[in-house]
């Protein structure tokens, strides 16, 4: 019973992933079909636990006629097998079979953020392309300019590939421990006016928080984040 189980599985599961992409043009535009390794795992996933031994449970004991429902004890004891089998077959060996096959790391998360930062800053520049035709004086004109120059780098970095892609994470990598080094170089300077009684410390209290803020969002944040 539970290699009929295992085996059911193995046999429904590679169908069950690959029929839809066949008939369905318009799921294979829109997704890629999982690799054949992807759907192996899936299937030797499949270990039965409580689901299985509630259904067994769920047999009335005694039929309407008040006699004992037939094979309701053999069913519970095939039920518990084929539980502590996969549990102990399949649950053993699932993860030495998810290195043996070499399976990626899931980066379904990393893609939506990249997708979804890509597009916030998409539509952070078009709002700020439709700033440049009402500004008037020159002074707003080249402030708007530096912040769109910020976002179009911002965008390229987002959009890059490949070498330029990780040179990019160096060059974001590199710019904060810079600014956390300028930024522990305030702080000295701040603590020096304070001993020299150049600055009181109501004055110095708001800056020290500020800089303790701006350090702690750089110190907090993540590479695939920044920028």
């Amino acid at each position: 019973m539970s290699g009929a189980a295992i085996l059911a599985r193995l046999a429904w599961i590679f169908p069950g992933a690959y029929l839809p992409f066949l008939f369905s043009p318009r799921l294979r535009t829109r997704e890629q079909p999982p690799s054949w390794q992807m759907v192996l795992a899936a299937g030797w996933a499949g270990m039965r636990g409580s689901v299985t031994l509630a259904a067994a449970l769920s047999i009335p004991l005694l039929q309407e006629n008040g006699a004992e429902f037939p094979g309701r004890d053999i069913v519970i004891f095939l039920s518990l097998g084929v539980i502590f089998t996969t549990l102990l077959v399949q649950g053993t060996t699932l993860e030495a079979l998810i290195c043996k096959l070499r399976l990626p790391a899931d980066d379904t998360r990393l893609r939506e953020d990249r997708i979804a930062r890509i597009r916030a800053v998409e539509r952070g520049l078009a709002s700020l392309r439709e700033l440049e035709r009402t500004t008037i004086s020159v002074e707003e004109t080249a402030a708007l300019g530096v912040v769109v120059a910020e976002y179009e780098h911002r965008l390229a970095e987002l959009t890059a590939q490949g070498e330029t892609q990780s040179a990019a994470q160096t060059r974001r990598r590199s710019s904060r421990q810079h600014r956390l080094h300028a930024l522990r170089a305030e702080r000295h300077a701040l603590a020096e006016l304070l001993r020299e009684n150049v600055i009181t410390a109501d004055t110095h209290r708001p800056l020290q928080q500020l800089l303790d803020h701006e350090e702690a969002m750089l110190a907090g944040l993540p590479e695939h984040v920044e920028g």
